[in-house]
């Protein structure tokens, strides 16, 4: 699939911008903008050939745009996966955090990657298929690579301390769901659990608002996600708990303006 970018994008002035693409397993999506340039940020969706390896179809649509090959003044890479491991910062060291993975992930192998989210000794250990690490490393320079939680998880901490309430958010992606929830700026827990229906989201978001003893009347859900069930499930929602809203954008995004409002939350958050 062929992208025109505008003509304000050009080869010439790429090292003022900052490319971020967001991999998925339906395909991949990306944004370019630049920090110094309000109404900048472009935010475009691939589809991916479903019959194609994703490796090759990548390598595909990276060689049918060419503008991928520009040198970016910093190029982001974000995995969006529920196979991940967050843990104590003192536990992981080098040498053990392929272990974390697969004892968690028997049947995964990939690229381990570590991120440091914005949580008090809190490392996120994530893989990334070895084909698909070792295109983008090539391909890109210095590409910075992300688990789409890890900006999340430090915008939630900072939203979730404005409020007096416990707060979950639930970040809805096609095929499986993020849960995380906190009090007081603390985060109590966070896990991502696949579905095959609306009713099993609807379920783990209960199920989980039960057991950590949350209060239907006062506590905040936060709902984002694109999914076209979505308006359904939100008026299910409302059925049970009180105060269902869709999840906060930090109020930076709007001074960027132009696409940044399409993108998900993760690359909202990590433009930022």
């Amino acid at each position: 699939m062929v992208i025109s970018l505008p003509d304000t994008y050009t080869s010439d002035n790429s090292e003022k911008n900052i490319l971020s693409i967001r991999l998925n397993p339906d395909g991949l999506s990306f944004s370019i903008y630049n920090p110094s340039v309000s109404e900048s940020y472009l935010y475009k969706e691939i589809s991916l050939d479903k019959r194609t390896a994703y490796t090759e179809a990548l390598k595909e649509c990276f060689f049918e745009n060419s503008f991928f090959t520009w040198p970016f003044l910093r190029t982001h890479i974000i995995e969006t996966t529920p196979l991940y491991t967050l843990l104590p910062s003192s536990l992981v060291q080098e040498k053990t955090q392929e272990r974390f993975l697969s004892y968690n992930f028997e049947q995964e192998t990939g690229h381990v990657l570590v991120n440091k989210p914005d949580i008090p000794d809190a490392t996120l250990l994530f893989n990334v298929q070895e084909e698909v690490y070792e295109f983008c490393s090539r391909s890109f320079i210095h590409p910075a690579y992300y688990h789409h939680l890890t900006p999340l998880l430090g915008l939630w901490r900072t939203q979730s301390s404005s409020h007096a309430q416990a707060c979950m958010y639930v970040f809805i992606h096609p095929g499986f769901i993020d849960v995380a929830c906190y009090r007081n700026g603390n985060l109590n827990t966070v896990n991502s659990f696949t579905y095959q229906q609306p009713q099993d989201i609807l379920y783990y978001i209960l199920y989980i608002w039960q057991q950590k003893e949350m209060d239907q009347l006062n506590d905040l859900l936060f709902v984002t996600g694109t999914t076209e069930f979505f308006p359904s499930l939100i008026k299910n929602l409302q059925i049970y708990l009180n105060n269902v809203q869709p999840a906060e954008i930090p109020s930076e995004a709007y001074l960027k303006g132009g696409d940044i409002l399409k993108a998900p939350l993760d690359l909202i958050t990590l433009s930022l």
